[in-house]
């Protein structure tokens, strides 16, 4: 893996851990502003809004960075292929806001006026276009931008939202910090991008292909924000709240591998475009390794410490999240370990017939079970259904990868799988049953997380973990210099 890689996997990493994190952030000074109803209103809003923004992105983030990779090289290229790109985005967008207005005035009446601070993020979504610089290969020079203005909205929070009826507020602020983000990456353009080159014909061209980016891409955001929306109809708002906020710390696993996976996109697209094969699957066998071990410590480290967690970062009002969180953990492997599949696999290799299909599948089994199960059993039933889903289409995903690369040894993946669970498992034991004799605070959790680090790396390193192994290597060579240079 070379340097440029390697830094546009911890540019994009720490981008995308910021975006999740802007609303962690606040998460235990909101949830004791807003009660159960106010933070069910949000997510499920919030999550109905999430459907329009992709229908608006039309799968420009994966064709996309797909697309600006496979013209990086020649700058007229380039700069034509953002521009029918961008158009297309564009009017997506136009076609998105106006359906959000027609729906949520005929479906949700009842959230209208929220729903309308978010249409303001539907309006502006085509300001979104990290995609080019995906493409191109190059994040650090807007990470720093978009981190201070982030970080100077976050504030904004602490200051404006002081009682429990500025929801609207709250939901404004979110917004805005979404617009100021966007605008950052857009005035970055001007230093690769020349005056506006297009073709109608090609723009049109696009639309055609992109639709099968569009399928899968639209059918991940269901899957992640219709379970809310069916949530809130079948059952009650209360539910949505326990239900959204047992997530949000999962999302920041799920969004610090998943950036391994876009970064990685175009580069293994460029190695097939090159037909550099050899490249392509030594590339993807790391990625898949390193991807299966950060999940498995992440499920570790949520399963081992989310009860003591939860009680201190939600507060009373949410007593119970931990136990929910414990249960949905594996959605921390499985999602980013689906995410590595599609985007380092089966989209370089032009399989987007294939995704589509069983993200349609994915969307189907997800709807039937949400419909079935939340009347009668409401949180438990989306928890049974979401996990249901996930297990079964990750496992496909890894049948069928071991079907498209047959020159990967899959005993050596497997064996992977094993050390990694044994590791995981090993882990939650140990500090689960320490837990029981602390207290619940900030200190202990800390405490707690890291005993569960030294513990999966101890044994990680005991079961011979390749990747483990690796980091450890390469660290001590890093110390080793550092006092080298001091001496």
């Amino acid at each position: 893996m070379d340097k440029k890689l390697k830094k546009n996997i911890i540019y994009n990493g720490l981008y995308q851990i910021f975006i999740v994190l802007l609303p962690i952030i606040t998460i235990p000074y909101i949830s004791r502003i807003f009660n159960r109803t106010s933070i069910g209103i949000y997510g499920y809003t919030c999550s109905i809004t999430n459907i329009f923004i992709y229908i608006s992105y039309f799968g420009i983030e994966s064709y996309g960075s797909r697309e600006i990779a496979f013209v990086k090289s020649s700058k007229d290229k380039r700069n034509q292929t953002f521009w029918e790109l961008w158009i297309m985005q564009f009017i997506m967008t136009i076609v998105s806001s106006g359906l959000f207005i027609i729906v949520n005035y005929f479906l949700f009446y009842k959230y209208f006026n929220t729903l309308m601070l978010w249409q303001i993020m539907i309006c502006f979504s085509f300001t979104q276009v990290s995609w080019f610089f995906i493409g191109i290969e190059e994040f650090d020079k807007v990470v720093l931008r978009n981190t201070i203005l982030r970080s100077s909205l976050t504030v904004l929070i602490f200051i404006f939202i002081k009682e429990e009826h500025q929801l609207n507020r709250y939901v404004f602020l979110n917004v805005l910090v979404y617009l100021v983000g966007n605008l950052g990456l857009l005035f970055s353009l001007k230093k690769y991008i020349l005056k506006p080159i297009f073709k109608m014909s090609n723009v049109i061209i696009h639309l055609k292909k992109s639709l099968w980016f569009f399928i899968p891409s639209i059918t991940t955001v269901l899957f992640v924000s219709l379970d809310k929306t069916l949530l809130g109809i079948f059952s009650n708002i209360e539910n949505v709240a326990f239900y959204e906020q047992s997530q949000k710390i999962l999302n920041i696993a799920v969004g610090l591998i998943n950036s391994v996976g876009m970064v990685l996109l175009p580069r293994m697209s460029f190695y097939i475009s090159e037909n550099k094969m050899e490249e392509f699957i030594k590339m993807f066998n790391i990625s898949l390794k390193a991807c299966i071990t950060v999940g498995f410590y992440f499920v570790a480290g949520i399963i081992s410490v989310s009860p003591l967690f939860s009680s201190w970062f939600f507060g009373r009002n949410f007593e119970g999240v931990g136990f929910y969180m414990q249960i949905l953990a594996v959605i921390a492997f499985t999602r980013p370990l689906r995410g590595i599949l599609t985007n380092a696999l089966f989209i370089p290799l032009k399989q987007e017939r294939f995704v589509v299909k069983l993200s349609n599948i994915i969307l189907i089994f997800m709807i039937t079970g949400n419909v079935l199960l939340d009347t009668h059993f409401g949180i438990y039933g989306a928890i049974i259904s979401l996990l249901t889903v996930e297990l079964i289409s990750t496992w496909y995903l890894f049948y069928k990868m071991t079907i498209q690369l047959p020159e990967l040894n899959m005993k050596e993946i497997i064996n992977y799988l094993l050390i990694n669970l044994g590791a995981s498992i090993i882990t939650v034991t140990i500090v689960l049953i320490m837990s029981n004799y602390l207290r619940k605070s900030i200190i202990t959790t800390v405490i707690l997380g890291i005993i569960a680090t030294i513990i999966f790396l101890i044994v990680s390193l005991l079961l011979k973990n390749e990747i483990v192994w690796n980091y450890v290597y390469k660290m001590n060579i890093f110390l080793n210099n550092k006092l080298k240079q001091r001496g």
